[in-house]
């Protein structure tokens, strides 16, 4: 009677043990009745290195990318990403780089290795990239200097002396431009009297950049011993 009465004291002021059972739930079992162990969590996997695929019939917008076309891409970034990634504003077509040659912007949220971007995206048979500037004409040759009057070419044979002169002028000449010439005197060939030889930069057979050498038209040549042919 003493134990009952003490065991019934006990419910009523003894400490409150309050246990709640979830019944709806239940462990997951295996065939044979008995509880599975609970399920093994894996890490997410690393983010891919990858950008988001374009659009079907669009293409990632080429650099360089006008700054307008960015300031777009931030006025709209808090209202795409406002509904979520994927969203997708425009297309929008514009003259966004200022050549006169509008053409079509869509503008997609799109994340990429865990940070919120916008990206942007052209048509694929679109030319996004700057016009291509045509190349600059060639400069118009130089004018071919006017020879000077009163010289006619040098007679044959000339002399191996004269021949090297005008090998050495070739480069100097040259410099100077088609048609430029100089005078130098000179015993030219041995036993004759010092004469003037004009070298004139000329461009001979096969367009190939030479020397030609003049002499004045009333010369003739004469050693310094008579009897010389006059030539």
């Amino acid at each position: 009677m003493t134990a009952l009465l003490a065991f019934l004291l006990g419910l009523l002021f003894g400490p409150k043990i309050r246990v709640e059972v979830d019944t709806g739930k239940q462990l997951p079992r295996t065939s044979g009745g008995e509880p599975t162990s609970p399920p093994i969590l894996t890490p997410p996997s690393p983010w891919s290195e990858e950008p988001p695929a374009p659009p079907e019939g669009w293409m990632r917008h080429p650099e360089p990318i006008p700054e307008a076309a960015r300031r777009r891409a931030a006025e709209l970034s808090p209202r795409l990403w406002s509904i979520g990634v994927g969203t997708r504003g425009g297309p929008e077509v514009r003259d966004w780089r200022g050549d006169g040659r509008p053409y079509a912007i869509l503008f997609r949220a799109d994340e990429w290795k865990g940070e919120k971007l916008v990206g942007m995206y052209v048509e694929q048979t679109a030319t996004a990239q700057p016009p291509v500037q045509p190349p600059a004409p060639p400069s118009p040759p130089s004018p071919v200097k006017p020879m000077p009057g009163g010289w006619r070419a040098h007679p044959s044979p000339i002399p191996a002396s004269v021949v090297s002169a005008a090998w050495a002028a070739l480069p100097g000449l040259w410099a100077q431009g088609e048609g430029s010439y100089r005078v130098e005197t000179g015993t030219w060939q041995q036993g004759m009297q010092p004469y003037d030889v004009l070298f004139r930069a000329e461009r001979h057979a096969g367009n190939k950049k030479g020397v030609t050498a003049y002499v004045r038209s009333g010369w003739h040549a004469t050693a310094s011993e008579p009897g010389t042919m006059q030539v």
